[in-house]
C-alpha cells in the first residue's frame, strides 16, 4: 500500500490469468508425471529408472525449478521490501523506488533463495517420507550402487531449490527491468506497472536525485505535523492562545497536506487534475504476469538440464 499505486485495500487479490502465469508450468509437469507413472521412485530411494527416461527427468526438474523461481519471486516481492537498503536497478545498478520492477537489495536475494530453499525442503521431505518404512531405519540403510544418484539427488533437492530460488528471481528482475515497463509518481513515492488513465508521462528523465528530494519532504512533512499536535495540544491547555494560534495551525495544516490532494500543482498555484508519472525504465512488451511465466519456464527448463547432467554424472 506505501509502495504500489495499484495495491488494493486488504491486499492478497489474483486474477486468474495470474494464477495461470504463476502456478501453471508446475501444475502441468505434476499432472504429467501422474499420466506416466504411479509412482516416480520405484524402489526406495532408488532414481535409476529414471536414467532411462529423459522425459521424467525432466518433468521433475520442470515442476522442481518452475515451484521454486514463483516462491523466490513472491518471497523477495513481499520480504525483500522490507530491506533497509535502498534497491538498485540490476541492469544499471541505479537506485530506484521501492517496488520497482527489477530493483534488487542483497535481502531481496537472500529471501529469494530461502523461497527456493522451503520448496525444495518441502519436496525432498515428501519423496522420503513415501518410504517411511526405509526412514525408520536410515542409519543402517546402505543403499544398492546403482540407487546412489537417486539418494544424492533426493538429498540435493533443497540446494537446488535454494540455487534456482535465487536463478529465478535474478531473471524475473532482468526481464522486469527490460522487457516491463515501470512508472513512478513522484506526488505519492509510489510506482506502478499500469498506467493510469488520468496520468500523463513527464518528459523528463528519472533522476536518483528525486529520493533523496523525497526523502527531505517527508521528513518536512513529519516535522510539521509533531508542531501541529505540539500546537493543538497547547490551544487546549491554554484557552488565551486559542485565537492567535489557529492561524498558525491552519497554515501549518494547508502546507502538510497541500501535497496529499491527490493534485499535481499547476504554474501560478493553479491545479492540475492528472498525475505526471515518471519513466523508471523498460520496454512496455510485457506484462507482470507474462514476466512471471517467461521466468517460470525459463527456471524450469534450467533445473530439468541440471537434473539430466547430475543424474549422468
Amino acid at each position: 500500500m506505501t509502495v504500489d499505486l495499484d495495491a488494493k485495500k486488504g491486499g492478497g487479490q489474483r486474477t486468474y490469468m495470474q494464477v495461470l502465469c504463476t502456478a501453471g508450468i508446475p501444475t502441468i509437469a505434476c499432472i504429467s508425471l501422474l499420466l506416466i507413472q504411479k509412482s516416480v521412485f520405484d524402489d526406495g530411494f532408488c532414481l535409476h529408472s529414471l536414467n532411462n527416461d529423459v522425459i521424467r527427468n525432466a518433468l521433475i526438474g520442470l515442476f522442481l525449478g518452475s515451484l521454486c523461481c514463483v516462491a523466490g519471486d513472491t518471497f523477495a516481492s513481499e520480504l525483500g521490501i522490507l530491506s533497509t537498503s535502498e534497491p538498485f536497478l540490476i541492469t544499471t545498478l541505479e537506485r530506484v523506488p521501492r517496488g520497482t520492477s527489477g530493483g534488487v537489495t542483497l535481502f531481496g536475494f537472500v529471501v529469494s533463495a530461502l523461497g527456493g530453499l522451503v520448496v525444495g525442503s518441502v519436496l525432498a521431505l515428501d519423496v522420503l517420507g513415501l518410504r517411511w518404512q526405509q526412514l525408520l531405519t536410515f542409519g543402517a540403510y546402505t543403499p544398492k550402487k546403482e540407487c546412489n544418484e537417486g539418494l544424492f539427488l533426493v538429498l540435493m533437492f533443497p540446494l537446488i531449490g535454494a540455487l534456482m530460488g535465487l536463478l529465478g528471481s535474478v531473471v524475473d528482475s532482468i526481464l522486469g527491468a527490460t522487457v516491463q515497463r515501470t512508472w513512478f509518481d513522484p506526488k505519492s513515492g509510489k510506482v506502478t506497472a499500469e498506467f493510469p488513465e488520468d496520468a500523463v508521462e513527464s518528459m523528463e528523465p528519472y533522476s536518483p536525485e528525486i529520493l533523496d528530494t523525497l526523502k527531505e519532504r517527508d521528513a518536512l512533512r513529519a516535522e510539521l505535523s509533531e508542531l501541529k499536535k505540539a500546537r493543538a495540544l497547547d490551544v487546549d491547555t491554554k484557552s488565551g492562545l486559542r485565537q492567535r494560534i489557529k492561524p498558525t495551525q491552519e497554515e501549518a495544516h494547508h502546507v502538510v497536506n497541500d501535497d496529499d490532494d491527490g493534485e499535481n500543482d499547476g504554474v501560478n498555484g493553479t491545479k492540475n487534475s492528472q498525475r505526471i508519472l515518471v519513466t523508471l525504465g523498460g520496454l512496455p512488451i510485457l506484462s507482470n504476469e507474462q514476466v512471471n511465466l517467461a521466468s517460470s519456464a525459463f527456471t524450469g527448463l534450467a533445473t530439468a538440464a541440471l537434473f539430466q547432467r547430475l543424474l549422468l554424472f
